[in-house]
């Protein structure tokens, strides 16, 4: 009797034991600014300071663990990767033509092509993702932006030309005149990239190159035009130059006669020459097509 007393009671606790040993079947949740929390409460918020361990969590299993608390399930690969997430926590640069490129390396080069899609990310915020990589942080402004874009007709692509005295302007015409005033600053175009920008207009696409040029010629004293003349000289008056009378081997080309009409003065590089028109080229490329005559 005595006996059965004592299977009874330890049946009891053995009962009452393995039912607080059950763990719970509430579910955890994921939640935080980068997805870095693990609980057992929907919807947690924490504040948006990104920090690189959070991109470990991304694969990680967010589950009870044998205390029934929610939390993160230790493996091999989670430990490793917060480790080696003190190593990922550079800057994001902005980059491409049209400065539609987050990337973690600087001066990022892409191709030239427009798309209104482009322009959404003016206004986007670059910056390292939830992943740990650098990218543009989705808001619904960016998503709704993009939306819109995609639906919009992309235009076609028309060059950009290179014009003005001393070759500082780029815009859609050909042939663009401007006051032959020389400032330093106007040399920094001639290595500068004319072409479409992210607003879809023609301009010279800014670089550190060609800021760093501008600067630096703004700290320079301002040369005054030069008041040399520039001389019409040659067989054929097809020399431009700032020595007068030079001559040169009569032997006539069909070009010359495009200098006749075409202006002699001094260019961006200071240098006398031909001012490059869009008549004086077009006359050039035909007179190429005729064959040079020997001036008796």
């Amino acid at each position: 009797m005595k006996f059965a007393k004592i299977l009874m009671m330890s049946a009891a606790f053995a009962a009452v034991f393995a039912k607080k040993c059950i763990p719970s079947n509430k579910p955890c949740f994921v939640g935080g600014c980068s997805g870095q929390v693990c609980s057992d409460k929907e919807g947690i918020i924490t504040t948006c300071i990104w920090e690189p361990s959070f991109a470990c969590y991304q694969d990680a299993t967010c589950e009870r663990q044998a205390n029934g608390k929610c939390g993160w399930t230790q493996t091999d690969a989670l430990e490793e990767c917060l480790d080696n997430a003190g190593n990922q926590d550079g800057p994001c640069y902005i980059g491409g033509c049209s400065n539609e490129v987050c990337s973690d390396q600087k001066d990022v080069a892409s191709v030239c092509i427009w798309s209104p899609v482009l322009a959404c990310y003016q206004d986007a915020t670059c910056e390292r993702q939830a992943n740990g990589q650098c990218g543009w942080t989705q808001t619904e402004e960016l998503q709704e932006c993009v939306e819109n874009a995609n639906n919009e007709e992309i235009p076609a692509v028309e060059p950009c030309f290179v014009g003005g005295c001393s070759g500082e302007v780029c815009s859609e015409e050909e042939g663009v005149n401007s006051i032959c005033l020389w400032t330093p600053e106007l040399a920094c175009y001639k290595d500068a990239t004319c072409e479409r920008q992210a607003d879809g207009k023609c301009g010279w696409t800014q670089t550190e190159e060609l800021q760093e040029c501008i600067d630096g010629a703004a700290q320079e004293e301002v040369v005054p035009p030069v008041e040399e003349p520039c001389f019409i000289g040659g067989c054929s008056s097809e020399i431009c130059s700032d020595e007068e009378g030079v001559n040169s081997v009569c032997i006539w080309s069909p070009v010359f006669e495009c200098y006749k009409d075409a202006t002699c003065e001094r260019q961006a590089d200071g240098k006398c020459g031909w001012t490059e028109t869009k008549a004086l080229k077009k006359c050039i490329k035909n007179a190429g097509n005729e064959e040079d005559i020997p001036i008796a």
